[in-house]
Formats: C-alpha cells, structure tokens, sequence
C-alpha cells in the first residue's frame, strides 16, 4: 500500500483501547515525521481490507474485465520479446562477470585477503546472483511458452476463494489472498484508494496455504465503489 502524497508505503499499526486493540494502516513519512511532513490519513485496517477484499471479488465476477486485462498482457508480452531477450542478454553478461569476481575474492583469500572484508563482498555477490538467476528464470519462462488467458474453473477458484476469506474474516487468510492476488494498493485519502489485483496466466493457481505469489499480470484499478476501468 503506497501513499499517493508523499509515495512512502504505509504501515501496519495498532492502537489498544479500553477494550479492543484497533489495527490501521499509516503512512511512513505521517508515522516518523507526523502531519507536517505528510497528511495522509491513518486508516482503519479491518475496513480497508474488507473493502478490498470486496472490490477483489467485484472485479473477478466480471469477467470480462478480466479477459480485456489477460489479453492486454499477453499483447505486451508478444510486442517486448525483444526489449525481454535484450535483458536476458545483460543478465547473462552480469552473471557471468559476478562468478569471475567472486572467483578472484575466494583466490585472493586463499592469498591472504581480510577474511570478513571478502566474506562481506561474496555474499553481496551471492545475493545479487540470485537476485538475476530469479529475473532471469521469470523472463526465460515468458519467451518459452505462450501466455494463456485464464479459465473459467480459474475464475470461480479464486472468486470463492474471496468469498471464504469474506466470510472468515480472519487477518491471516486475508493477507494469505492479498500476497496472491493483490498487485498493490495507492491511497491519496480516505475516499480515494485504488487497488491493482493480479490475474492468472499459464493456468498457475492459488495456494491458499502459501505466501508465495503465485499469480502475474493486473487489471485496471477499482475503487471501494464499483467503477469503471479506465
């Protein structure tokens, strides 16, 4: 969730009342800096989540909005091919010059290096690597096989998958749905925040008992109101 004032995210808060803890989302910039700095509101947490969960089921019930978005990304996928091979080139070339260098740390330890300074400089080397070797595993699978649209079966999944959460009303199975299928969320206030959902390509389905993402691509955003996509 990304404020639209200042472009920090928000936070998880909670208050703790006489007799209830209250949950809220507050913008970073507002929670370290207070109001000067950033007047975004602090938002109950409980009714923006039900609110989206409510504008995620919406929007996976027409599903013709849904088919626009699933074909608009494969359309954009076909038209990059070459920006996408362009960019496995440079990851190959980053990957390669990164094995030569932490190749060179693990020698010059051997030849008496700082043994934390190369130790540091390695394990930075190893993140970044994998880092690329992620990128580049998501971009091979995108110039390998044929994005293809979801199903139907698809659809009703996850749309009662929504409905469960709706009806669980339990924090965890909330966030479990949202790492899913929630690409991300601005707020410019109270009355004005936009949810992006993912959609499903390549008949990948939903986990209900991960927080892996599982699902790619979006659809336009749709306010706490049904509203038209843009």
């Amino acid at each position: 969730m990304t404020c639209a004032l200042c472009g920090k995210r928000y936070l998880g808060t909670s208050a703790t009342g006489r007799h209830d803890r209250y949950r809220y989302y507050t913008c970073y910039t507002r929670q370290r800096y207070g109001p000067d700095a950033c007047p975004a509101e602090r938002l109950p947490a409980d009714q923006i989540e039900h609110a989206v969960l409510y504008a995620l089921l919406d929007t996976y019930q027409r599903t013709e909005l849904v088919d626009e978005a699933a074909a608009a990304v494969a359309a954009a996928l076909t038209a990059n091919h070459d920006n996408t091979q362009a960019e496995l080139d440079t990851i190959d070339t980053e990957l390669a010059a990164l094995d030569v260098k932490t190749d060179r740390l693990i020698n010059a330890i051997e030849n008496g290096l700082d043994h934390a300074d190369a130790i540091e400089r390695i394990t930075a080397n190893r993140q970044r690597t994998n880092q690329l070797r992620q990128r580049r595993n998501d971009l091979a699978d995108l110039t390998t096989r044929p994005l293809t649209c979801p199903t139907q079966d698809q659809i009703s999944d996850i749309t009662t998958a929504i409905n469960d959460a709706i009806t669980a009303a339990d924090v965890n199975t909330t966030k479990r749905l949202f790492t899913q299928l929630l690409h991300k969320v601005t707020v410019t206030g109270r009355n004005n925040i936009k949810p992006y959902f993912r959609v499903p390509m390549n008949e990948q389905t939903l986990d209900p008992g991960s927080r892996v993402r599982t699902l790619s691509g979006s659809v336009p955003p749709t306010g706490f109101e049904p509203v038209l996509p843009p």
